[in-house]
């Protein structure tokens, strides 16, 4: 599925889904006490960012390696979201056929001995 407009949905949908599961967090005193959950958090909104910087051909920059406060880490989903929403504003179907190279696909080779595929702005964008 290489469709801009669906796409763009999709990652709509992404950022409402986000958005019910924050609002549950902060809702449930035990969600928003817990490690885990913020651990979670921190992951999903940690790889979103790395993928955005990926996609916009931006150094990536490692993360802390403990997760950030809830409030911290909203605001920086937030932000991410309206990039990502930025992002793909600006993209057009000739780009989703364009190269990407992941940068931690090195450990594909390192594992493995071979390298790994060109994948595509659609393909990983999906």
């Amino acid at each position: 599925m290489n469709d801009l407009t669906t796409t763009r949905e999709l990652f709509a949908y992404t950022a409402w889904a986000d958005a019910s599961v924050w609002t549950a967090v902060f809702h449930e005193p035990a969600a928003s006490a817990d490690r885990r959950v913020r651990d979670y958090l921190f992951h999903i909104h940690t790889v979103q960012g790395l993928f955005l910087a990926v996609w916009r051909g931006a150094p990536l920059q490692a993360p802390p390696k403990e997760a950030p406060g809830l409030t911290f880490l909203l605001a920086s989903a937030r932000s991410t979201h309206a990039e990502l929403a930025s992002f793909l504003g600006g993209l057009d179907e000739a780009s989703l056929s364009e190269g990407v190279r992941l940068p931690w696909a090195g450990r594909f080779t390192e594992l493995t001995g071979k390298e790994p595929a060109l994948i595509t702005m659609g393909e990983t964008l999906t």
